[in-house]
């Protein structure tokens, strides 16, 4: 009993830093176990929403501007040879649609494509979940211009849950409700542009016959999707109907499963990437804690080290000394593996409302994660008792004379002090004012301690914060390069290859809404050096790379230009440029089409000289000057054209004037290309969001923690300066200006620390997860003064916490304890 007396009595005397340190320990696990948890809750999600659902297991669709009648590819399907494994078969018809949802605050005018497709809620195959509203009327089979509008597209515009829609051409339709199918749970957008793409198009739903009508295809599909019994050989089932396809002189078409389709892919493929990165900042954030809980509770020990040794003076054995730090111990590990669940279960829960608004699944599955909060839990248990064990263990192998010394001959003078001396400011004041910078230098061990625990939560903030800047810093460089000349500028896409001379360039310019319009290529390439080790997918833009003076057409930024030596020039993204190993000057191989006929094309392999890099953090994005159409078989042709606004035009009037004219597939402002990747951005810096909070938490509890020892540690040196007649204002300024110097030598090293993390976070783990984005790595204002704030104000404001412990300290006891 006589122990837990000691411990209650331990308890009450610093049950502050007690509570302090169990919140460090809860908040390294509790992070630890909160993003832990999160690609168990995704991979669960997914499998229960594509269940629900019944994603298909094949799926046929016809080469673009192919048809076949209503039924002619379900008589393939049942054609084939094991077709009793087939459970479920659904013809559809999918075409492009631009789509007017514009409302009376705002303009929404987007690309799309309509999905006819059978509606009921009990269809075998990809079926339609409707998150609000309700289905179309007519038997689910969609009628009467009724739709239903894909839901995050919704979102995105905050649309109601119903309401009309028009499509290019002048038809509108009314929906009835908002949902979602298995193909959409990602939105890939035209030809698969990448995640978040719901804010540039809109998936419309309706029954087969209504899409028919609102398509004019009476009659007609192009697509069929396969639902298959477990255990079917998909791959065997997927090659007869390829051969079927390919026997069929009317038909061409392409056979995909599941694992195929883009957005499927990338909800699965995510999870293992994203979760790296969590595991890192859970990481890092559970290593700073880790570094800080041991050094204070170090510290702590340390700081009964004359108890220790009067202990061992009086007989003690080893034993029973180290019962009492152990039984302080376990109380922090007790208290901290509790708070490390609540914390845990805080930031899971933060984690899941970002997921569920991110990714709006008809089936979300997030139980509690045991295995990952057992392991937190146990390993903020243990942390103490080994952070308490060793320097006990220190302790009690010294002499008992030695443990028992004053403080003023414990800490012996070093090297470093002697510096203190050279510091002369005013000669009857001087052993005052050396006074903190020779604490300091004259335990350099203790110095170094706060320092660490200190730098360790400084370097984990800066990691963390320095990411968002680095984020930020990127989106901001994509802006200025897209934006910087001819912001208002409105990239049309035509529907197919177009002549320059043609109609319907001629009456795009014709427009009285049009001040200029600059007729460009896009094409897809695959850029490679001889060695081949190393390739990437371009989005080719051929264009005028040097407009003459006073021309308002845009052209990218070309840095470190280089003479193309007789051969066609590309300017690279310089993320590009460095994956391939190449500098201007070099020379690469494109891959790329090249056209062979009117409708027909081929692939063929052309070196390039690089004549430059362009700061685009987009490493697909590259540039080749119109004069080297020729390369591509396409002179005098465009399927992509800049339209500027005429003066008194608004972007929005362009737009308006574009979206029914005939060849136009979708007129898109170029703003809203970067209004995607921010928006992309920013859903992955609200998760970095949570790190950095807990972060920001964690960094000004270990300051105040470390402080808070420190007083506790110089407690009869403070004493002594009382009774010879100092005010407590002096002592509280000698204690803040030793704080404020061990502040700032932890808040350089965790600087220094803490760009190098960034660094590797973003190049090694980021740059894994999303290669083709550059990132500049970039630590901002803000981040520096929060760090300087944590690591130098907090700590040396702490004292001011502290004062009244100051004015209540009872002299002759805290001597006597000491003596």
């Amino acid at each position: 009993m006589l122990f837990w007396r000691w411990s209650l009595r331990d308890l009450r005397r610093r049950w502050l830093s007690v509570v302090a340190i169990a919140i460090v320990i809860a908040i390294g696990t509790g992070v630890f176990a909160g993003l832990g948890s999160t690609s168990a809750w995704r991979r669960s999600s997914n499998d229960a929403s594509y269940a629900l659902l019944h994603m298909h297991d094949l799926e046929l669709r016809l080469s673009p501007g192919t048809i076949a009648p209503q039924g002619a590819l379900a008589a393939l399907v049942a054609d084939l040879t094991g077709t009793a494994m087939v459970t479920a078969v659904q013809e559809r018809l999918i075409v492009s649609r631009q789509v007017d949802a514009s409302t009376g605050s705002k303009v929404v005018l987007v690309p799309g494509e309509l999905v006819g497709a059978d509606l009921s809620p009990d269809a075998g195959v990809d079926r339609l979940s409707i998150s609000s509203g309700t289905r179309p009327q007519a038997g689910g089979g969609g009628g009467g211009g009724q739709v239903i509008l894909e839901e995050k597209f919704a979102q995105h515009y905050h649309l109601a849950d119903t309401g009309s829609l028009v499509l290019a051409g002048g038809t509108p339709v009314r929906y009835t409700g908002v949902g979602v199918s298995p193909e959409y749970f990602l939105i890939t957008g035209v030809a698969d542009a990448g995640f978040l793409a719901e804010a540039n198009y809109a998936v419309v739903f309706t029954g087969l016959a209504e899409s028919q009508r609102l398509a004019g295809l009476a009659g007609q599909v192009n697509d069929i999707v396969i639902g298959l019994a477990p255990g079917t050989d998909r791959d065997a089932i997927g090659a007869q109907l390829a051969a079927a396809v390919r026997s069929n002189g009317a038909l061409s078409g392409t056979v995909e499963t599941r694992d195929d389709d883009p957005a499927y892919r990338l909800m699965y493929d995510d999870i293992g990437g994203d979760q790296k990165l969590w595991n890192v900042l859970s990481a890092l954030i559970l290593i700073a804690a880790s570094i800080a809980a041991f050094n204070l509770i170090g510290r702590i020990v340390d700081a009964q080290r004359r108890e220790i040794g009067v202990q061992m003076a009086l007989g003690a054995s080893p034993a029973r000394i180290v019962r009492r730090p152990v039984l302080v111990a376990a109380q922090i590990a007790l208290l901290g593996a509790l708070l490390g669940v609540v914390v845990g279960l805080v930031v899971g829960a933060a984690m899941r409302g970002l997921l569920v608004s991110l990714l709006p699944l008809p089936v979300w599955s997030t139980p509690f994660q045991v295995g990952t909060f057992l392991r937190a839990a146990v390993l903020g248990f243990v942390l103490p008792f080994v952070a308490s064990v060793l320097p006990v263990r220190r302790a009690v192998r010294v002499e008992p004379v030695d443990a028992i010394r004053t403080t003023h001959l414990a800490v012996r003078g070093t090297r470093l002090t002697a510096l203190s001396r050279r510091f002369r400011i005013r000669r009857h004041a001087d052993s005052l004012r050396r006074l903190p910078l020779r604490n300091v230098l004259r335990a350099p061990r203790r110095t170094l301690l706060t320092a660490l625990g200190v730098g360790a939560a400084v370097s984990a903030l800066v990691g963390v914060m320095g990411m968002l800047d680095t984020f930020n810093t990127t989106i901001r460089i994509g802006e200025h390069e897209l934006l910087v000349a001819a912001p208002d500028r409105v990239m049309t896409r035509l529907d197919g290859f177009q002549l320059v001379a043609g109609a319907v360039v001629d009456d795009i310019r014709a427009l009285p809404q049009v001040r200029s319009a600059d007729p460009e290529l896009e094409l897809p390439a695959i850029v490679y050096t001889g060695s081949r080790t190393t390739e990437i997918d371009l989005l080719l833009q051929v264009l005028v790379l040097h407009p003459s003076a006073g021309s308002d057409s845009w052209a990218p930024s070309i840095s470190r230009a280089a003479p193309a030596g007789g051969r066609p020039g590309i300017v690279l993204a310089a993320k590009a440029a460095v994956d391939l190993g190449v500098r201007p000057g070099d020379v690469v191989t494109v891959q790329h089409p090249l056209a062979t006929g009117p409708t027909s094309y081929t692939m063929r392999d052309t070196d390039f000289t690089v004549i430059g890099v362009h700061p685009s953090p987009l490493r697909s994005l590259a540039f080749v000057d119109s004069g080297n159409q020729s390369v591509f078989g396409l002179t005098g042709v465009t399927n992509v054209i800049q339209v500027r606004p005429a003066v008194g035009t608004t972007g929005d009037d362009l737009r308006r004037a574009l979206f029914d004219m005939p060849g136009v597939a979708s007129a898109q402002p170029v703003a809203a290309i970067t209004d995607l990747f921010r928006k992309a951005l920013e859903q992955f810096l609200s998760f970095l969001l949570i790190a950095a909070v807990a972060v920001l938490v964690l960094a000004l509890l270990i300051a105040f923690n470390s402080t808070s020892i420190s007083v506790d540690e110089r407690t009869r040196e403070h004493a002594t300066m009382f009774a010879f007649g100092l005010p407590i204002r002096s002592v509280f300024a000698l204690i803040a200006k030793e704080s404020v110097i061990v502040g700032v030598f932890s808040t350089l090293t965790g600087l220094g620390i803490g760009y190098l993390l960034v660094r590797w976070m973003m190049i090694s783990i980021v740059g894994s997860i999303v290669p083709d984005f550059g990132f500049t790595i970039s630590i901002s204002a803000m981040t520096l003064g929060i760090a300087l704030f944590v690591g130098v104000a907090s700590v040396g404001l702490t004292p001011l916490l502290l004062i009244r412990r100051l004015r209540r300290m009872d002299i002759p006891d805290a001597l006597r304890i000491m003596e």
